[in-house]
């Protein structure tokens, strides 16, 4: 003959000489609950003893229902105060802190709410059996380290006074397999476990047996298959740490690449600025001066040929200015020799000259010299800057700013329409070939780079860090 599932009510009574029982019941629909909590609370109130019933509004008033039906006087068990409903949230809120529940609110709480209710009784035998969702409560907004401690605070009170505790919990609050850890603690707080109504409902030890033989092969399945997943898992991590890795080995290698680019394109320029000045344009200066010679004694020619030679003398001398601007602008000689402030304001003139373009330029007094390096790159950035204003922005000022402290800042902004949203969904990251050469310039000196945009401007800072050894 098959030996019935144990109940609530009979694992929290299941010794009369005993108290203290923690019994959590899981469930998958509310009448099960209710049809338990029907036995366990009924049980106790026919039998003369003392329930306290901490729950939601919904659950009070259907077990009050049930309970009525059973032929209780629920009125008459309130006024002698045996049996005593509060609400679960009301009640929570009278000792959380926090977010938290406080330990010493906890214990006065419920070392008065306890105290009252056995004083309510004058019997000897009286047992004392509690109810409570606070626990689930928590557990449902996602609280459920608090649940956890107030599940130990239970217990705690379980040690000042004696009462039976029984508490519930749905079964969905642990359906997935990240869940595992969070039940076993549920599980351990407790001192009985009552499983939910797909087991408790089963007819006969055969019906239950079978069950928990299918649930031991369902669990060795999902024990291989997170075996399985978990191999899957290590491999796909050891090949993104090795994509990662080539990925960054790349990065590295087109950084250097970059890095590369940008000293010959340096160096290139150097060099061609140099073959302009001093072969093309010392070529161009030998060329005026024979031409000046031809010019005075222009008047032994013909008009014809006299005013010919007048034309190649200012075709020459414009050639001339022309070749040694180039020279300048590839790379300016004073750059070098007297350091960028010096370099940028010949350019920004010639600059100014050329496009039109009124800039202010805000250079620090003393400023001094700065490392070589950081001296090309603030140049060819303000270069850049400037030109893109030029190209881009429609704005016909600009400001270039430079300072120093502890490290050296750059500072080119303009007042023109700001990068267009086209661009910047074209470009994400709001930036053409020039800057990308910019922000590989800064990266190299270890330098930050930034960019603002909006309708009424746009602005280019950088700042290198001073005091670093520079290769």
């Amino acid at each position: 003959m098959s030996t019935p599932v144990t109940s609530l009510a009979a694992q929290t009574h299941r010794h009369n000489s005993q108290s203290g029982a923690h019994v959590v019941q899981f469930y998958s629909r509310d009448h099960y609950l209710i049809d338990q909590l029907d036995r366990l609370i009924g049980s106790s109130l026919l039998a003369g003893h003392s329930t306290i019933v901490i729950a939601t509004g919904e659950h009070r008033e259907r077990l009050s229902e049930r309970l009525k039906k059973t032929g209780i006087d629920l009125t008459l068990a309130v006024e002698q105060q045996r049996y005593v409903p509060l609400d679960a949230a009301d009640t929570l809120s009278t000792f959380m802190v926090n977010d938290q529940p406080s330990e010493t609110r906890f214990f006065e709480v419920f070392d008065r709410i306890l105290l009252k209710a056995k004083k309510s009784s004058n019997r000897i035998d009286l047992r004392l059996t509690v109810f409570g969702e606070m626990v689930a409560l928590l557990w449902s907004v996602g609280k459920t380290d608090a649940a956890i401690q107030l599940e130990q605070l239970w217990n705690g009170l379980a040690r000042r006074h004696e009462f039976d505790l029984a508490c519930a919990y749905p079964s969905y609050f642990f359906d997935r397999p990240e869940h595992a850890e969070s039940f076993l603690k549920v599980c351990s707080a407790h001192s009985a476990l009552i499983p939910d109504e797909s087991y408790t409902g089963l007819d006969g030890d055969d019906a239950r047996l079978r069950a928990i033989v299918a649930l031991q092969q369902k669990a060795r399945a999902l024990d291989s298959e997170v075996a399985e997943h978990k191999q899957l898992q290590l491999e796909l991590e050891a090949r993104i740490k090795t994509r990662t890795q080539e990925l960054e080995q790349a990065q590295d290698q087109l950084r250097a690449l970059s890095r590369r680019l940008l000293q010959m394109q340096d160096d290139e320029r150097r060099r061609i600025a140099f073959e302009l000045h001093d072969s093309t344009g010392q070529l161009l200066a030998a060329l005026a001066i024979n031409v000046g010679l031809l010019e005075r004694h222009k008047a032994s020619f013909s008009p014809q040929y006299s005013n010919l030679i007048s034309e190649n003398s200012a075709l020459v001398q414009r050639l001339l200015t022309e070749v040694r601007a180039l020279s300048y602008t590839l790379h300016p000689p004073t750059l070098d020799v007297m350091g960028v402030a010096s370099a940028l304001q010949w350019y920004v003139e010639q600059f100014a000259e050329r496009s039109g373009i009124q800039v202010e330029l805000d250079i620090q007094k003393d400023l001094g010299r700065l490392p070589r390096k950081i001296e090309i790159a603030i140049f060819r950035i303000a270069q850049e800057s400037l030109a893109n204003v030029q190209r881009h922005s429609g704005s016909q000022t600009a400001l270039v700013r430079i300072r120093r402290s502890s490290d050296i800042s750059l500072e080119v902004s303009d007042r023109g329409g700001g990068i267009s949203p086209d661009k910047k969904i074209a470009r994400p990251s709001g930036v053409g070939i020039g800057i990308s050469g910019m922000r590989e310039r800064v990266r190299e000196l270890d330098g930050t780079f930034t960019i603002t945009s909006d309708p009424v401007g746009t602005t280019v800072r950088v700042t290198f860090p001073l005091g670093r050894k520079i290769v």
